[in-house]
């Protein structure tokens, strides 16, 4: 009886701490529901208001991330708007 060879596969282990899923979940609670309530009021427009709370959010966790950079590195700062640095006003 011929038998296929038995491949040896690389198993990736994920460790997610406790304090990482509050952490992520808080932030998804917290600030998408304050994103939500300052564009409802300041728009009064409520699919735009749904599109910031689910926008802020990654925002947040994406700001966060830069934060976290290397020691000695630091996170680029966006000053302006990308039409006033092309010169295109």
């Amino acid at each position: 009886m011929n038998m296929a060879p038995i491949r040896k596969r690389n198993m990736v282990v994920v460790v997610v701490t406790l304090a990482e899923l509050k952490r992520s979940f808080l932030i998804d609670l917290i600030g998408g529901t304050v994103c939500y309530v300052l564009l409802r009021r300041a728009l009064h427009h409520e699919s735009i208001a749904v599109l910031g709370s689910m926008a802020g959010p990654l925002a947040i966790k994406m700001a966060l991330r830069l934060s976290k950079r290397a020691p000695g590195r630091k996170a680029p700062v966006f000053v302006g708007s990308a039409r006033k640095e092309s010169g295109l006003s």
